[in-house]
This record gives C-alpha cells, sequence and structure tokens, in this order.
C-alpha cells in the first residue's frame, strides 16, 4: 500500500488506473492462489519485444537507406576527445579499421564499462536467470502480465505470456511462459558477471516450480503440482 500512496503523490492520473483486490474469490476470478494476501490490477498495460521492435526498425531504415548497419563488427576501443581542430571527434576501433564520428552512442547496457573504464561504479553487470515454460495442457491464457512482491519474494518476479505460435506442421501451440527472477536463490555470483552462459542451478530450480504455487495456471496444472 505504501507504493500506492507514492504512485497516488507522484502519478495520480496513473494511480487511477491500480485496483487493490483482497476478497478471495476476486483473487480467485484473476487465477491467483489463495495463499496471496493481495493483488493490485493496472489496467492499461502493455508489452513490448524489444528484439522484435528494434529488428524491425532497423530493417526498415535499411530499405530505406538511411542506416549502414554493419554486424559483426565490435568496438574494440574508443579514445575522446582527440585534437580541438577535428571537431573533438571520437575515434572508434574496430577488427575491420579505425573509424571517427562526433557523436557515438553506447547500446552495451553491462558491458559499457569495458569502453569506458570510468562507468565501472555505475553500470555494474549482473546476471539474472529467466526461464521459457510450456503451459499446462488445455490451459487458457493467461488474464494478465504478473509481477511479484513478497517476504520470500523478491522485487523483480515477474512473468508475462508469449503469443500463440504455429509450428511446423501447422499445430497452435499456447505460448510460452516466460517467467523470470529468483534472485534470492541464486548459487552462484551475480554481481559484477556479464557471462550469462551459465544456468544458476538455485533460481533455475526455483523458477521452474514458483508458479504452481503462486498461480492457478488452469489446464493439467493439477497434473504438474503432484509430478512436482
Amino acid at each position: 500500500m505504501k507504493e500506492l500512496e507514492v504512485l497516488a503523490s507522484k502519478a495520480p492520473e496513473l494511480r487511477k488506473r491500480v485496483t487493490v483486490v483482497t476478497d478471495k474469490k476476486e483473487l480467485a476470478k484473476h487465477r491467483i492462489s489463495e495463499l496471496a494476501i493481495g493483488a493490485t490490477i493496472t489496467q492499461g498495460a502493455a508489452q513490448l519485444w524489444p528484439y522484435k521492435y528494434v529488428t524491425a526498425v532497423l530493417e526498415d531504415l535499411i530499405k530505406a537507406g538511411k542506416l549502414n548497419l554493419q554486424t559483426n563488427t565490435p568496438v574494440t576501443s574508443l579514445n575522446s576527445p582527440l585534437q580541438p581542430s577535428n571537431g573533438h571527434e571520437v575515434l572508434l576501433s574496430t577488427p575491420r579499421g579505425k573509424l571517427r564520428a562526433k557523436h557515438v552512442i553506447l547500446a552495451t547496457n553491462g558491458y559499457t564499462s569495458h569502453l569506458i573504464p570510468s562507468f565501472s561504479s555505475l553500470i555494474v553487470p549482473t546476471r539474472c536467470e529467466m526461464s521459457a515454460l510450456h503451459p499446462p495442457a488445455n490451459a487458457e491464457r493467461l488474464p494478465h502480465s504478473y509481477g511479484f512482491v513478497g517476504k520470500t519474494v523478491a522485487d523483480d518476479d515477474y512473468l508475462i505470456q508469449l503469443s500463440p505460435s504455429t509450428d511446423a506442421t501447422g499445430k497452435i501451440r499456447p505460448g510460452r511462459l516466460m517467467f523470470g527472477g529468483g534472485s534470492p536463490y541464486h548459487t552462484y555470483q551475480r554481481s559484477g558477471i556479464s557471462d550469462d552462459d551459465i544456468i544458476d542451478p538455485g533460481e533455475a530450480n526455483y523458477l521452474r516450480k514458483q508458479l504452481l504455487e503462486w498461480l492457478q495456471l488452469g489446464g493439467d496444472d493439477k497434473a504438474e503440482r503432484e509430478q512436482g
């Protein structure tokens, strides 16, 4: 409730879109476990698939001749500024050569300090876990996206369901449940780690099981619960 009070003071129009639900029967309508104390429902929330969005924008710009995209060409270092006489250009080094630019945008997330060491204490990579779970057989699509908060839950647990897809045989497959979080259950070090090739066994085990405790996924989820 404290978060809603802050929201009301900072963004009252957004607060009007949030409904607090504590009634057990009402929670059940939203397929939330009876173990939950309550829930907040936000009207007008949206989902965005960043990869699809960015690649679509890039495709349009390339077709329009407004973008020169050089793939597999990582910038290994940059130096700025150069001599004042050249307009304070930045020198970028790549395996294919060097180039100069007056303006450079770093879309490097947790890898930023590799190019600008002074950012090492400002942008710290932190390894997290994400799962893509098959919904139970015959389960209807979830009505909402979810964020989970509680005494035993980290504030970064979240769930969205992808849109249905069609496989090679033409059969429609229900969207996978994209469930991420579980940071308190990590086995390996997280902070300062940018390598995401390793699956953390503690977080992975948590993500495989926890949804069955929180949500009524529908379909044959009873069998899923009995299997553990």
